[in-house]
């Protein structure tokens, strides 16, 4: 067992009047970003799991006298999310807690920082798609098998058996035969972002039976480095480097999430929020506190389960995510 022991906080034993704190207090509380892209909603079961039913064809015309041809509507891809365990905990003798100079409550102050990193564990669960999204060979993040309860059929991809992010070079394929990608690789800036834009706009703008529908990209995601670029690019009046005073038609045009949780330095993620990607709370943060009387130790624990699923593809747009 991995105790705490009194050997272990050497200063903490000591009674002097010096400075001793916990480093956690001294930074600002974790802002939740996994609010800002996912559709959350609770869950109830070991997993979860969706199946669309594709029916959104035209009204067809009919002559007088002609008979009706009946439409024959058709399932999409079955996509899953299995319940994942994230935790924290700790195991203190009696005699460090006791014994400890500076903090007088040890367990409630070792502590008191458990709910803000359930929040980071959340951030870097829900963003770390977009970071992986775009490996060719997956990833267990995509993986939602659950031995002896659930087999994912693709295994560390998607639904259809591609990453999340596709280049031109490694299409996937549709329920009705089209063929698509959602990736390119190129910095950012206003031409590529028109690129990227009407990529999900018009040519992925179609159902699993190839029919058109309606995308409508409200969110750019950026890692920090490209916070100032990223603003440029959205909240100029002015073409940004224009020398004609040409309007910047991409102002305010989508919403702007920054965050060192989305870790390619030059990768950005455009996306209709709130879309294709689901979190799901199976339970919520559960804190136990007990005590070991035959080892003399305070213990202390906190657990949440979680799960994401990959609904859709098409409400996502990456550039410069890794492939490899």
């Amino acid at each position: 067992m991995s105790q705490l022991k009194r050997q272990d906080m050497i200063e903490g034993m000591k009674a002097t009047a010096y400075e001793y704190f916990l480093d956690a207090k001294e930074y600002s509380p974790e802002p939740s970003v996994y609010d800002k892209v996912a559709d959350i909603r609770t869950s109830g079961k070991a997993y979860e799991q969706a199946t669309s039913v594709v029916e959104d064809t035209d009204p067809s015309e009919r002559e007088e006298g002609a008979a009706m041809e009946p439409i024959k509507p058709i399932e999409g891809f079955t996509t899953y999310a299995k319940m994942r365990n994230y935790y924290k905990m700790i195991e203190v003798t009696r005699e460090t807690a006791e014994d400890h100079q500076k903090f007088k409550s040890f367990m409630s102050t070792i502590t008191s920082g458990w709910a803000n990193a359930m929040i980071r564990g959340t951030n870097k669960l829900v963003l770390s798609h977009f970071n992986k999204g775009g490996l060719t060979a997956g990833d267990a993040l995509f993986n939602q098998s659950k031995t002896g309860v659930l087999t994912d059929p693709s295994g560390a991809l998607c639904y259809d058996g591609k990453p999340l992010f596709n280049l031109t070079n490694n299409k996937r394929t549709s329920k009705g035969g089209g063929e698509y990608y959602n990736a390119i690789a190129e910095t950012l800036s206003a031409a590529n972002f028109k690129t990227l834009y009407n990529l999900m706009t018009v040519t992925n703008a179609k159902n699993e039976d190839d029919s058109e529908i309606e995308i409508r990209p409200n969110l750019l995601l950026v890692n920090g480095a490209l916070n100032f670029t990223a603003r440029t690019l959205l909240e100029s009046t002015l073409l940004p480097g224009g020398a004609n005073n040409d309007k910047n038609v991409l102002e305010g045009i989508v919403g702007l999430v920054s965050t060192n949780y989305f870790t390619p330095s030059t990768g950005w993620v455009l996306m209709e929020a709130k879309k294709g990607l689901i979190l799901y709370q199976r339970e919520t943060e559960v804190i136990d506190v007990w005590y070991d009387h035959k080892h003399k130790l305070y213990l202390s624990s906190i657990e949440h389960r979680k799960g994401v699923m990959i609904k859709n593809f098409r409400f996502f747009g990456g550039s410069n995510i890794a492939t490899s």
